[in-house]
């Protein structure tokens, strides 16, 4: 039973895109409208200012490198912080009533 929770647990974290991202240290694109920031893609941070000019060249007069790469540790640490909640929150209704 203990093997199949810690299986459960493990895979659960394989569920969670922004925690993956932060393992590597990849961020999402901060632009409002992109889908990369779904969760669906991470860059580094040199291809995240390679994704931005390409994807969103109508809105580069804007920003600045340093803004964008701003701008995408705080939306990653906003993502991230809501994933890592949930996560807990899993954990604990999951473990209610057990021993350890």
């Amino acid at each position: 039973m203990a093997d199949q929770m810690v299986q459960s647990e493990i895979s659960n974290l394989e569920n969670r895109p922004f925690h993956r991202a932060y393992l590597v240290k990849k961020l999402p694109c901060p632009h409002v409208h992109c889908t990369a920031q779904l969760g669906g893609a991470f860059f580094e941070e040199t291809g995240l200012v390679q994704h931005y000019r390409a994807k969103h060249a109508a809105d580069r007069f804007r920003y600045y490198d340093e803004k964008i790469e701003r701008q995408a540790w705080r939306l990653f640490r906003v993502k991230h912080g809501e994933e890592t909640m949930q996560h807990v929150e899993w954990l604990s209704t999951s473990h209610r009533g057990e021993v350890c």
